[in-house]
């Protein structure tokens, strides 16, 4: 999730709020992830005009409890522990500080936040993501009452919500008695239209802009729909109340009982093609059964799994799905950013989305081809049954599908989750010969760089049909024998990608991805196409705009609690020693997994960023090595290394047309031919070539798409059999 910025102004004191609160609910430890959970009352008011946000917040615990609360930069106005004035000077120094609950707590408080990429704060709308309160470290409960100008509908998280009119103002009453481990949002527009409709007992919203408020009803049962669907998958809905929300950020994002989602959605695109299945399932994975981080994040692979992936199996296009994933993989993951699933917490790049999201989602996938859909769906409705409301990891999984199954997975678990790296599969010593049982064909499975213990699918095509076998490898040859009854034409390994493996050259398709990602490129550029291209030249340079979006960060999430990474970058700020992270940590494991986790970020820390290596080359300055080592941008269809290469390029027929095909000198490696009929062609065009980096063909008119193309590549690592030489 992205940074907010918001005003809240809060108007109403402690025996005034007590007027509006009902006593504060402690959800029981048996309900409690973390065994404790702190109630926390919120009454703020909101001016869109100054940016401000006021208020108290009332805090309850238990008794002897040390709490630990992120001031997050907010001014502390006043500060009052178990009815006494208390000294600010610490709390309003020191972030987080520590207090020992020995009766109700009230900060008073007060914060202007700008406009940013998590938060709006305008006339008309109000979205709160971060920064706009003091967060209690854990699990917590919370009670809200937000008063707004007239004219504003506001929600938040909570299973109780209610709008009312007092004093000319718009006052939101909202109560979540669910243990929660972030932050709460507050989303509110004067544009609003409310529509309902109810599935069962789950009361189901969309807040919708007015000049969209037609599609309610389709949004709506479209909801149904994906509530139904996951209710067969993962049980029943973990809430009383589910709403749609729509908004001006930019990306979607699910918190318990409703999503955000752009405008750009809910006006341009249908139901099917936009995040709303992805982000119901957190409603489960994420919003109800929780991550715990210091572990690993698994429920991203989980929810890109059962959403995305099953959306394009449902399609048939399943196999597609997980070569993309791959795909990502072989493109931007190297030895030196590659780390192993339970260090994942949130992808901060693109290469840990690889991890996070598509090993993640694979890993999954073979437990479901290993043990079957039945097993495999039964013993993720039990996981969330078993785990609602509660803190899990991966050692959680492996034990529920132990516990399904009856088998050992300790192997399994530790070479992908534990362990870094990805298996590396080819055939070789193929053999085959005619004899009187039948057409024998012999050959072996080597692993390269790390032995997996795997099953692979092996599929042998016939004339008319084929079979496909499945055989157990675990060394780093392994040899296999097969007779049929007629002669096989072609042999496969892993056909349909069922395993987390490199792609072969002949898997992989020359895209504008693979020019960008390969950290050795040449942009060669004849002489009189120079001031023509010099923004495309610039664009695709070590540090151009084209490149930029590799060292950016595809995604954020909250900022606190359990289900974030945020509350670690905050202690790192502070924490210059282990013993300081100790201090900063210690409600959140043990003193050893404290420890190591700080060294572990320390160490990431300083781990080297994506580095581009970029040179600028006329076409006679191009040596033989340099094609063997490298991937080309090649500038104009007359540049004379075209001949030299003897390569025909492709008809263009359009403003500006850039294509990708395999390096002849290193089929890892790629050469582009980029080529414009004007600069204000290529100005208009230029920018939009990383938008369509998975494609092999891109032509544009007048800064418009017109054609897109993906070479064919090779399904499977295929090997064709010709028995006349037999």
């Amino acid at each position: 999730m992205r940074k907010r910025n918001v005003t809240l102004i809060c108007l109403l004191l402690g025996t005034f709020l007590s007027s509006f609160f009902a006593t504060p609910k402690i959800v029981g430890a048996s309900e409690s992830p973390g065994g404790k959970t702190t109630h926390c009352r919120l009454s703020v008011e909101i001016d869109p005009t100054t940016k401000k946000i006021t208020g108290p917040m009332d805090i309850t615990a238990d008794k002897g409890r040390e709490l630990t609360i992120y001031r997050n930069g907010i001014h502390l106005k006043e500060f009052q522990g178990a009815g006494l004035k208390r000294d600010i000077g610490k709390a309003q120094a020191e972030d987080p500080f520590t207090i020992r609950y020995e009766g109700p707590i009230q900060l008073k408080y007060e914060v202007t936040i700008e406009s940013s990429e998590d938060n709006i704060i305008n006339p008309n709308e109000i979205v709160l993501k971060t920064g706009w309160y003091p967060v209690v470290d854990g699990f917590n409960t919370y009670e809200l009452r937000v008063t707004l100008p007239k004219g504003f509908i506001a929600l938040s998280e909570g299973e109780s919500i209610e709008m009312r009119s007092l004093n000319n103002k718009a006052v939101l009453i909202s109560r979540l008695d669910k243990p929660y481990s972030d932050a709460i949002t507050i989303v509110a527009s004067k544009r609003f239209v409310v529509s309902q409709d109810v599935l069962a007992r789950i009361e189901i919203y969309a807040y919708l802009f007015s000049e969209h408020a037609s599609q309610a009803k389709a949004y709506i049962e479209g909801a149904k729909r994906y509530i139904k669907f996951y209710q067969s998958l993962l049980g029943k809905y973990p809430y009383r109340r589910f709403s749609i929300v729509e908004n001006s950020l930019p990306s979607a994002f699910s918190v318990p009982t409703f999503i955000l989602l752009n405008e750009a959605y809910i006006k341009n695109a249908p139901i099917e093609e936009t995040p709303l299945g992805h982000e119901i399932v957190h409603q489960w994975l994420g919003n109800s059964v929780y991550v715990d981080y210091g572990k690993g994040n698994w429920h991203e692979g989980l929810t890109i799994y059962l959403s995305d992936h099953l959306q394009e199996e449902r399609e048939n296009k399943d196999v597609n799905c997980r070569k993309r994933i791959l795909i990502g993989y072989e493109n931007y993951v190297r030895d030196k950013n590659e780390f192993p699933l339970n260090k994942f917490t949130e992808r901060f790049d693109y290469a840990s989305r690889s991890i996070g999201y598509g090993k993640s989602a694979m890993i999954f996938h073979m437990l479901r081809k290993r043990f079957g859909d039945e097993v495999f769906y039964n013993t993720i409705r039990r996981f969330v049954k078993e785990h609602t409301f509660r803190l899990t990891s991966w050692a959680d999984i492996q034990k529920v599908f132990e516990e399904s199954t009856r088998e050992n997975l300790a192997l399994f678990f530790k070479q992908w989750v534990d362990e870094k790296g990805i298996a590396n599969l080819d055939i070789t010593d193929l053999q085959k010969k005619k004899t009187t049982q039948g057409y024998e064909i012999r050959f072996a499975i080597i692993q390269r760089e790390k032995n997996y213990r795997l099953n692979v699918p092996v599929t042998f095509y016939f004339k008319n049909n084929k079979i496909i076998k499945h055989v157990d490898i675990a060394e780093s040859k392994t040899y296999l024998s097969f007779t049929f009854d007629e002669p096989p034409t072609e042999v496969v390994l892993d056909e349909e990608y069922d395993v987390f493996r490199r792609l072969s050259v002949n898997e992989t398709p020359p895209t504008v991805e693979r020019l960008i990602t390969d950290e050795k490129s040449i942009i060669v550029i004849p002489a009189k196409a120079s001031n023509l291209y010099k923004e495309l030249i610039a664009a695709f340079g070590e540090n151009g705009s084209v490149i930029q979006f590799m060292k950016g960060r595809p995604d954020i999430t909250r900022r606190y609690g359990w289900r974030s990474r945020e509350t670690a970058s905050l202690e790192e700020k502070t924490a210059k020693t282990p013993e300081q992270a100790l201090k900063a940590r210690k409600y959140r494991g043990t003193e050893e997994e404290t420890i190591a986790s700080w060294r572990r970020k320390k160490k990431m820390e300083g781990a080297p960023p994506f580095r581009r290596h970029c040179w600028q080359r006329s076409p006679q300055r191009v040596t033989d090595g340099d094609l063997a080592s490298s991937s080309l941008l090649v500038i104009g269809l007359d540049n004379p290394l075209l001949k030299r290469l003897k390569i025909e390029p492709p008809p263009f027929s359009a403003g500006f047309c850039f294509a990708v095909q395999k390096n002849p000198f290193n089929p890892r490696k790629v050469i582009a031919i980029a080529a414009g009929i004007s600069g204000e062609e290529i100005h208009a065009a230029q920018s939009q070539v990383v938008d369509y980096r998975k494609y092999s063909g891109l032509c544009f008119s007048q800064g418009k798409l017109v054609s897109k193309s993906l070479e064919k590549s090779d399904q499977g690592i295929r090997i064709s059999l010709d028995w006349k030489e037999t």
